[in-house]
């Protein structure tokens, strides 16, 4: 089945919990944040917490994927009449064995390693007395006994051995009573005493097994959001499509498309709070996807181009100078930041010429192209130039900001000589050409006395 959630996918999302896990017991309070010096910008210390606190939704992941995958691995024990018990609980005994020898080997191997950490005798008693406590630890039964254990965080596998007995129960009522159960399962923890980890997490578990009852997670992977989503990201340069085709004027669409970049320009400095998080959006990646969408979807895109190519070159003069203007030379003489300068050009270069031949490899472009369409490339510094603006409001946004300035008065010096012999060895320039480099020139015979 195409769509379906396979164990890939549940491997996915346990590796995603994992990470959740991490964040949450790593920076859990404000206390560990400090001690450990953790720069958490560019959220604030509130939005910072609440993220990692955000992470204990990993417990929920771990049920729900364990609830879901027993329930979907019970699928062949089904028959006309329903499901068969004895088969059922065979394969769950099977199950919790295999779960408590796997944890075994994981506390002999916790307790080989930090074995001098542990202080075993004032913890499970000396002699004889300690040998039922310890081996109900060693086999992750200890808060069923109420024994002592090595690690608290080791309660989730008092969760795990429940599942396995609890959720064939469940997948038989799910399949009796319907989505009606998810309700119940809700409300049932208020009005029955339970334990308390199971009440916490019962509604979880009874929805892993709806899920895999109705294979949700495989009607999910079958949506096509993708292309909706796009949409909703270049949503800016679709509008201005269809904004330009209710006007027929050269100066009424050149108007309209200035006013309309200007217009997501403001937009895109709007910021908003979600849960002490701020948010806002990238001017840079907002006007490339505006004109990435709008130029690929419009069929004169090319008109209004070259109609905005002939007043965009004082701006492109000005927007180059204030940015050089703001190049500190002083820092650069900082051995450490001059050598980062000097890597950053060499990976950017290697990056846009690799780059550059492996697309051209792969749509099988002739070898002219694909040995100097790299080198052309060098001197384009727009992006950097408003990654180096975007930089700045970073805490050493000055070194980088100084950094990618440096490059791009490197790339400008260099790069046009580079990008001219490139054109001339790939042929798409002739160098006889003294009025347009596009074609050759055919001089004029001179005039002759009368």
């Amino acid at each position: 089945m195409q769509n379906q959630f396979t164990r890939t996918h549940s491997n996915m999302a346990k590796g995603l919990a994992i990470l959740l896990l991490l964040a949450y017991h790593l920076f859990e309070n404000e206390e560990l944040i400090t001690s450990m010096e953790v720069n958490y910008t560019p959220f604030s210390l509130e939005g910072f917490l609440c993220f990692s606190g955000f992470g204990n939704i990993c417990v929920s992941m771990f049920v729900f994927l364990t609830a879901f995958g027993i329930a979907r691995g019970l699928e062949g024990q089904w028959s006309p009449e329903g499901l068969c018990w004895k088969s059922a609980y065979g394969q769950a005994a099977r199950r919790f064995l295999r779960l408590m020898l796997n944890f075994a080997i994981l506390y002999a191997s916790v307790s080989l390693l930090w074995w001098y950490k542990f202080d075993y005798q004032s913890l499970y008693g000396a002699g004889k007395q300690g040998v039922l406590p310890l081996l109900t630890d060693a086999l992750g039964l200890s808060m069923f006994f109420g024994t002592p254990t090595l690690n608290d965080t080791w309660w989730y596998m008092e969760i795990a051995y429940l599942l396995i007995f609890l959720v064939p129960l469940l997948a038989g009522l799910a399949e009796k009573v319907g989505w009606p159960i998810l309700p119940l399962a809700f409300l049932l923890p208020s009005a029955v005493t339970l334990h308390p980890d199971l009440a916490r997490y019962f509604f979880v578990a009874v929805f892993g097994v709806c899920a895999a009852r109705g294979r949700w997670p495989d009607r999910l992977l079958g949506l096509k959001l993708h292309p909706v989503l796009k949409w909703l990201a270049a949503a800016a340069g679709f509008v201005l499509y269809h904004v330009e085709q209710f006007f027929h004027s050269r100066s009424k669409r050149l108007s309209i498309s200035i006013g309309f970049v200007l217009l997501t320009v403001g937009l895109s400095m709007a910021e908003f709070e979600v849960g002490g998080v701020r948010c806002g959006f990238s001017l840079l990646l907002v006007c490339m996807m505006t004109g990435t969408v709008f130029c690929n979807i419009c069929d004169f895109s090319e008109e209004l181009m070259n109609r905005v190519d002939g007043w965009t070159a004082p701006l492109f003069v000005l927007f180059f100078v204030l940015s050089g203007a703001e190049l500190n030379l002083k820092i650069l003489s900082n051995p450490v930041v001059l050598l980062i300068g000097v890597v950053y050009i060499i990976s950017r270069s290697l990056g846009k010429y690799v780059g550059a031949y492996s697309s051209c490899a792969m749509t099988q472009c002739s070898d002219k192209i694909k040995k100097h369409l790299g080198i052309t490339l060098l001197p384009q510094a727009g992006v950097a130039l408003g990654m180096a603006l975007t930089a700045q409001q970073l805490a050493d946004g000055e070194v980088v900001r100084s950094v990618v300035l440096f490059s791009v008065l490197v790339y400008e010096l260099v790069g046009p000589t580079l990008t001219k012999r490139s054109l001339i060895a790939a042929g798409e320039i002739q160098v006889e050409g003294k009025t347009s480099a596009r074609k050759q020139n055919t001089p004029k015979a001179p005039l002759q006395k009368l």
